[in-house]
């Protein structure tokens, strides 16, 4: 274990709660955690401190949709309108379309109502979408990335399975992985090493910054789990446990205008679908995440400090990967 502090600020080693993983050619070369995971308490960052995902989250949600394809509940080319009737412009929408952020759904930041006080829900998300008179783009045409299209895909689990989105994925993915200090964000319900979010107020003063009006949609953003879970995630992925990711990632996998080579599929930035990328920034967490697909080289790097990715950065440069975090990041906007 590398106990080199992570250098994100001045706040670091006391404050900021980071958690640090490095594989290469198979062996973890540094596994680092710093700082703290709840203020008010002092509870210190560990290895099973739970981190909000963000956009990682995305992968979890693909994950929940390929097991149901694998088990012919369902197929890439069904359209939203075969589980949403009245869903306006879904009738050329795949679920394809919404797992390659090729959807041209409307962004539901931008709908939600001036007088919000509760947090949107992905029930909210599918009926403020689906009522929209237009798309931004022809489905297919052109990439987007799209929060709004993994709150759908979090609606079609729930309508064809009949389980909460959170108990299919607990069930289907979190339990037979031995992910046990893994949650689905659910308002109101406590979780086991909970790390809360942070921000800097004007460039100083650390304070709280854990929840906003989109923090409690699940499909885009609300997974929570910790440095030993991810790196089971890690080995399952390489291994196959639940599916080959490399043989789905053949069907479902668009590239990315501009970047050559550069694809997104399941949840997944991926180069020509050998090197997984995804970042996660919200209120109060930034994250990056990076594995080759057999699981030999990794760098995991959580955070509950908004806009910190830049130890992330550093650290990655070394590694000489396709793409850099930097160009993931900005993919994200």
């Amino acid at each position: 274990m590398n106990r080199d502090s992570i250098k994100t600020s001045s706040h670091s080693e006391n404050t900021i709660g980071t958690a640090l993983l490095e594989k290469e050619d198979g062996r973890v070369t540094n596994q680092l955690t710093q700082g703290l995971a709840n203020r008010e308490t002092g509870e210190r960052v560990n290895v099973f401190t739970n981190f909000r995902m963000a956009s990682v989250s995305k992968q979890f949600t693909a994950a929940g949709i390929i097991i149901l394809k694998k088990n012919k509940i369902i197929r890439y080319s069904d359209k939203i309108t075969d589980f949403f009737p009245d869903f306006r412009n879904g009738q050329n929408i795949t679920l394809w379309h919404l797992l390659t952020h090729t959807s041209g759904l409307n962004d539901y930041e931008r709908m939600i109502p001036m007088k919000q006080k509760v947090q949107a829900s992905d029930t909210d998300v599918l009926n403020w979408v689906s009522k929209a008179d237009s798309l931004y783009f022809t489905p297919g045409s052109q990439y987007r990335y799209s929060n709004t299209a993994f709150c759908i895909l979090t609606q079609i689990i729930e309508k064809v399975t009949g389980k909460t989105f959170s108990d299919f994925i607990n069930e289907n993915l979190f339990k037979p992985l031995e992910m046990t200090n893994s949650f689905i964000f659910e308002e109101g319900k406590d979780m086991l090493n909970r790390s809360f979010g942070y921000t800097f107020h004007q460039n100083k003063e650390v304070i709280l910054s854990d929840q906003s009006l989109t923090s409690a949609t699940k499909g885009d953003g609300c997974v929570y789990t910790s440095l030993a879970d991810y790196q089971k995630w890690i080995n399952a992925i390489a291994r196959n446990a639940l599916f080959n990711l490399k043989e789905e990632l053949l069907e479902v996998n668009h590239p990315i205008s501009g970047q050559r080579g550069l694809h997104y599929g399941l949840g997944w930035f991926n180069y020509n679908g050998e090197e997984l990328y995804h970042t996660g920034s919200t209120c109060g967490f930034s994250n990056a995440v990076y594995m080759t697909l057999d699981g030999k080289n990794a760098l995991v790097f959580f955070s509950n400090l908004t806009d910190n990715h830049a130890a992330a950065f550093n650290l990655f440069t070394r590694k000489q990967p396709k793409f850099r975090f930097e160009q993931i990041l900005a993919l994200t906007d």
